[in-house]
């Protein structure tokens, strides 16, 4: 039993059909039967015959999921306490991440705020870990000319470059630092380095902070005592 398989049986179970179902004879001496339904708070109906196949073939699956069910639950009851502990953590955690906005377009990071690239949802953690107040994609004007950089970081605007070997990328993030330039812009410029295998990339993350405290964007006292307090 996993918590998918939990959690798919508990949505299933809510959706299947209401009705109780029973088989009567229609007439005294008779030994054939016929399907009855019967709603809460209402009395038996018959079934006529062009609705019997679908009526029967729900109500049989609503009792194999209710059988399940209590499959799970005497599952549960024979976990000790602390793998019951952990299963109800792992059933608890599943349902806040499906309940979150899948976006199949972006990058996620874990309360469901999307990011362009991975490499920005990576950023955006080392901000947020470290209890930064941020602004992503924040629209300014450089030079008469609108951006959307990456991150502000208080007073700081941080560009990180995901793209290795591009030069029409390269080209397009010197025209934007020149202008930023031109406005005197406080700007700090991270980038995602060659990775084990050609055509990967990866980001440092130690490099990341030193920039940050280079940048005077967080002190080094925070950064030991949140990435580093056992040395």
């Amino acid at each position: 039993m996993t918590a998918e398989e939990f959690i798919i049986n508990e949505e299933k179970l809510a959706g299947v059909v209401k009705y109780s179902l029973c088989w009567k004879k229609t007439h005294p001496g008779s030994d054939k039967r016929y399907p009855y339904i019967k709603y809460p708070g209402g009395k038996w109906e018959y079934v006529p015959a062009e609705k019997r196949a679908k009526v029967v073939a729900d109500w049989e699956e609503k009792c194999r999921l209710k059988e399940e069910r209590r499959g799970f639950r005497v599952k549960l009851k024979a976990m000790s306490r602390a793998e019951r502990k952990d299963f109800h953590q792992q059933v608890k955690l599943l349902r806040i991440i499906q309940s979150i906005n899948m976006s199949g377009n972006a990058s996620q990071m874990a309360n469901g705020d999307t990011r362009d690239s991975k490499s920005e949802v990576i950023v955006s953690d080392i901000i947020e870990r470290l209890g930064l107040p941020y602004v992503h994609t924040p629209g300014i004007v450089a030079n008469y000319k609108f951006y959307a950089p990456d991150f502000v970081v208080g007073d700081t605007i941080w560009e990180h470059q995901g793209r290795l070997g591009d030069p029409g990328y390269d080209a397009r993030h010197a025209q934007k630092y020149y202008d930023y330039a031109a406005e005197n812009y406080k700007v700090m410029v991270t980038y995602d380095r060659p990775g084990p295998s050609p055509g990967f990339t990866c980001i440092k993350v130690p490099e990341i902070l030193w920039s940050m405290v280079s940048a005077g964007i967080v002190s080094a006292a925070k950064v030991l005592k949140t990435y580093y307090p056992g040395y």
